[in-house]
């Protein structure tokens, strides 16, 4: 009995595109450039949220908060190590970037 495989005949051949360097969806997502007003519009969020928790005394304002701004820290280390990263263009400078950023 012959039996034929599903992944290179029939449905499943035809029913994914094939994704190329070239799609408009790729292009679009990686040249998004974040700026100081989307900063600010996430911080308006924050700070409405503490001001309900104040009024409906939740008690999660303070919290929120300090969560706000440990979070902003940690991206912006992030950001200026993977800026290191992606400028470097030796290899063994990566590796020391990426170990000395593990050993920590």
């Amino acid at each position: 009995m012959h039996s034929t495989n599903n992944l290179t005949h029939g449905v499943f051949a035809t029913s994914a595109p094939a994704i190329a360097s070239d799609t408009p969806f790729l292009t679009t997502a990686l040249s998004v450039e974040l700026g100081w007003n989307n900063v600010a519009i996430a911080l308006s969020f924050i700070l409405f949220d503490t001001f309900v928790s104040g009024v409906l005394k939740i008690g999660v304002g303070s919290s929120l908060l300090i969560s706000a701004i440990r979070c902003m820290i940690q991206l912006t280390v992030v950001a200026t190590i993977l800026q290191q990263v992606f400028a470097a263009e030796d290899q063994l400078v990566i590796a020391g970037i990426t170990g000395g950023c593990l050993s920590v």
